[in-house]
C-alpha cells in the first residue's frame, strides 16, 4: 500500500533527496564505468592473444618489423604494464 503526503515536503527533506539522488546517479555512473573498463580489458586481453599468434614469441619489435612510432609506444606500453603486476 502506497502513502501519498497531503502536506508539502520541508525544505530539509527536498535537500535529503536531491543529495540521494545525486549519489544515486554517481553510483550508476561509476558502475556503467567499470563494466565499460572489464569489457575493454577483456578486449585488450583478446587483441594481445592475437598479436602474439601472429608475432611469435619473440616479440614485436622482431618479428613484425614495427615502425618506430609502434616501438616508441609498445615502449610506453612495457613500462606501464610493469606497474600494473600483483603484489
Amino acid at each position: 500500500m502506497v502513502q501519498v503526503a497531503t502536506t508539502p515536503l520541508r525544505p530539509d527533506s527536498i535537500e535529503l533527496l536531491q543529495q540521494a539522488g545525486a549519489q544515486l546517479a554517481i553510483a550508476a555512473d561509476n558502475a556503467m564505468a567499470f563494466q565499460q573498463i572489464e569489457e575493454l580489458k577483456i578486449k585488450l586481453s583478446q587483441e594481445k592473444c592475437i598479436w602474439k599468434m601472429k608475432c611469435g614469441p619473440k616479440g614485436l619489435r622482431r618479428n613484425c618489423r614495427a615502425s618506430r612510432a609502434i616501438r616508441e609506444v609498445l615502449a610506453e606500453v612495457e613500462v606501464v604494464a610493469g606497474t600494473d603486476r600483483p603484489s
